[in-house]
């Protein structure tokens, strides 16, 4: 029998593998992922699995609001369902370990009940040797509905609706992710592999959006995979920075001052909260940020709005260039620029660009005091009861 286990600790899918094969006397051969999206990708690839173990705690939650737990659990089985599905078309069993809180005829099981999914296991039924019982002979629909203790009027058969999103507990998991393992190039590189064959060229965009600065320096510098889903866009942005480095080099400054401005803030904060973000994303543009390779980067004028800035260049005579493609609003952030904001502006609030640079603010200042806490925490971890 071959499992794709999806489980926290490997050592699990150790010990239903040497109960299984002790109690029914046949081989396992297995392989264990450690993501929800990797089960899908891992599934797309390989059709000869015979069963599916998924831990539904297999992703850490940043969300302590069961509803927005349970849309996402509901989410990601109803995909990989749609994947677990071997070479003749046949359906794969999947065996879902359940959350402590779970207890059956919960709303969510009921849900999975609609999509088919009849091998679920809560509280003391999570045994190895359950799992192992039900590898062998997985439930029939009959006996999932009495196991669930559902009645026929309150399942639902509809499955969940397909988009591009990425949801906030994904978004997260993957920027502490990139926080654990800082300015390691391999490493990052590698992620964002594995990152870009679980997710589309669209969600993969939105993560993009939200990466530290530092992390997309380098893959900006180092990853084929990035360069390639970022296109001309990231193409011309390199070759920008890299001019730029090559000219601080030659002149030897210490800094590089790009033009940032206030507006700039409220397109880019306005754009991450349309396509979705994290807590940190909505900090906006830092002030400053340092490539891995030393480089520092100022942005002086990212308090002052366009307009002030423009008045002041008038007032001293002093010539600036305008970007011609800045027009045109097939661009997204274009589009946000000439369309969007002044419509908030006139319709909303003539004051959203002060609005929106109030949040970047707040956000900023959260993001730095909770990176100090888990700093503190990780260096004194007998402090704990100080928090």
């Amino acid at each position: 029998m071959k499992v794709l286990f999806a489980v926290n600790d490997e050592k699990d899918a150790e010990a239903i593998t040497r109960a299984y094969q002790k109690e029914y006397k046949e081989i396992i051969t297995s392989k264990t992922v450690y993501y929800f999206n990797a089960i899908i990708k891992e599934l797309q690839k390989d059709k000869t699995y015979d069963r599916i173990i998924i831990s539904e705690d297999l992703e850490m939650f940043t969300s302590d609001n069961y509803q927005t737990v349970d849309k996402f659990i509901f989410d990601k089985m109803d995909a990989i369902s749609d994947e677990a599905t071997n070479e003749e078309g046949n359906d794969i069993p999947i065996i879902l370990l359940c959350m402590d809180r779970r207890t059956k005829n919960d709303p969510l099981l009921v849900k999975l009940f609609g999509l088919g999914l009849y091998n679920v296991l809560v509280g003391q039924d999570r045994s190895v040797q359950k799992v192992a019982a039900l590898m062998y002979k997985p439930r029939s629909k009959k006996e999932a509905k009495a196991y669930y203790k559902v009645e026929p009027d309150e399942i639902n058969y509809s499955s969940a609706k397909k988009s591009d999103e990425v949801s906030e507990n994904e978004i997260q998991n993957i920027l502490n992710h990139y926080k654990k393992i800082g300015d390691n190039v391999p490493k990052c590189v590698q992620s964002f592999d594995s990152i870009a064959s679980q997710y589309n060229k669209n969600q993969i965009k939105l993560i993009i959006e939200v990466l530290p600065a530092n992390t997309k320096a380098i893959l900006e510098n180092n990853s084929d995979s990035y360069r390639k889903i970022m296109g001309t866009e990231m193409a011309a942005r390199a070759a920008r920075r890299a001019w730029l480095r090559q000219t601080a080099a030659a002149i030897r400054a210490t800094a590089i001052a790009t033009g940032h401005n206030a507006d700039d803030q409220a397109e880019t904060l306005l754009l991450r909260l349309a396509r979705g973000t994290s807590p940190a994303g909505l900090a906006g543009i830092a002030p400053s940020t340092r490539d891995p390779d030393g480089t520092l980067w100022l942005r002086p004028l990212l308090g002052i709005p366009r307009d002030t800035l423009r008045d002041w260049l008038r007032r001293h005579r002093e010539p600036w260039r305008e970007d011609a493609t800045n027009a045109d609003t097939f661009a997204l952030r274009n589009r946000v620029r000439h369309e969007i904001l002044p419509l908030l502006r006139d319709r909303l609030n003539p004051k959203i660009r002060d609005a929106l640079l109030r949040l970047a603010d707040l956000a900023s200042a959260e993001s730095a005091a909770l990176d100090a806490l888990t700093a503190h925490a990780a260096t004194h971890p007998d402090a704990h009861d100080a928090f």
